[in-house]
């Protein structure tokens, strides 16, 4: 179900439960990438950019297959929803992301946005960075 259709999927994102928020949190990003797309693609794909999602106190969850309240960037099939895992080699690990800051990390939107892996998104937004937790999954 959360992988693509040619997976035999539905493109839904996954339950995502977030524990231990910082007190000084107001805000969430999550990022979905694919590291082991760089032989194929010829980059990190990334499959899921949400900034800015407003904190709702120190645990928060989200039901599979929902948008969170955030601003969505763009994936690196160019959509603002959630892109399935679709690994067109074998096996790939999927690296899921959720990062605090206190401040709203600029999102920039529109046909010349690009999708932000969880390296970049540390680049640019370190000074802003408050915590990250970070867990991965192999499909395929």
């Amino acid at each position: 179900i959360h992988a693509c259709s040619g997976q035999g999927g539905k493109d839904q994102s996954p339950e995502i439960v977030i524990a231990g928020i910082p007190s000084s949190a107001k805000f969430l990003t999550i990022i979905v990438d694919d590291p082991d797309a760089r032989p194929v693609a010829g980059k990190i794909w990334v499959h899921w950019n949400v900034f800015n999602i407003p904190v709702s106190g120190q645990s928060m969850s989200f039901a599979a297959g929902s948008k969170p309240a955030g601003k969505a960037g763009k994936s690196s099939g160019g959509s603002t929803r959630y892109e399935g895992m679709c690994p067109p080699n074998g096996k790939h690990t999927y690296r899921f992301a959720v990062f605090t800051h206190e401040q709203e990390v600029e999102v920039k939107t529109g046909f010349s946005a690009s999708a932000k892996t969880i390296e970049d998104f540390e680049k640019i937004n370190q000074q802003k960075i408050t915590g990250k937790a970070m867990t991965t999954g192999d499909f395929g």
